[in-house]
């Protein structure tokens, strides 16, 4: 998403907080006003090491604790050199004085199912993907007007980004497969995967995963005209 820490921040800030459109805001999530600006947290958190000597090449990773989570890299299609990679990185921490260490969310393993699950049969391919107003309280995104889903909208898509309409019609097949009661289940898991990172990270800083299992291939030549953007 970014190439610094502190562009992450910046990132962050801008993303936290309920919009009043989203529906994975919870009851958890702070309203807009009060999202703390985690980019001038970042900032006083570098101005106080820098002020005690603690932010230089030996010790800028004092007194924090971070942990590897061992079922990531137990997924059979991760590659060998983006497994080292990261690990290798992972662990450059402790030469900073960071207590780095492997850590088990047995979960986690089955999260990839619990994500297609969520995202399927709920409201990503009715609601993301044509701005379909949500069934509860809440607007539509406004001055958005999605292309229609054709026979240009698909090759395109399954050009540039297969996964936009495998969400589609996977969304449509297993809504008209499964009932709605399949969809709760689905989200329950998501908190239940929730609370099990939640509950590793009490006693950790960090959590470190690779983000892909293989580097990210080349993009596509562009070809413009096939859909209205």
């Amino acid at each position: 998403m970014a190439i610094s820490l502190s562009d992450i921040a910046v990132l962050l800030t801008a993303l936290a907080g309920s919009d009043g459109l989203d529906p994975r805001a919870t009851a958890e999530t702070p309203l807009q006003k009060d999202v703390k600006d985690y980019a001038q947290a970042l900032r006083e958190r570098f101005s106080e090491r820098v002020k005690i000597g603690t932010w230089n090449e030996k010790s800028a990773g004092k007194g924090l604790r971070i942990g590897l989570v061992k079922e990531a890299w137990e997924v059979p299609t991760l590659n060998a050199e983006v497994a080292e990679v990261v690990r290798k990185a992972a662990h450059r921490f402790s030469s900073l004085g960071a207590e780095v260490k492997e850590i088990s969310i047995p979960l986690h393993a089955s999260g990839p199912a619990i994500w297609t699950a969520a995202t399927r049969l709920t409201s990503m391919g009715d609601y993301s993907l044509t701005n379909r107003t949500l069934p509860l309280l809440s607007y539509p995104m406004p001055h958005l007007e999605p292309p229609p889903v054709n026979n240009d909208w698909l090759e395109i898509m399954s050009t540039y980004n297969p996964a936009v309409p495998n969400v589609l019609f996977c969304s449509d097949y297993l809504s008209a497969k499964y009932p709605p009661s399949a969809a709760a289940k689905a989200m329950m898991h998501v908190h239940q995967l929730q609370a099990a990172y939640d509950a590793a990270l009490e006693n950790l800083d960090v959590l470190i995963t690779p983000s892909n299992p293989t580097v990210a291939p080349k993009h596509p030549k562009p070809r413009f005209g096939a859909i209205p953007l």
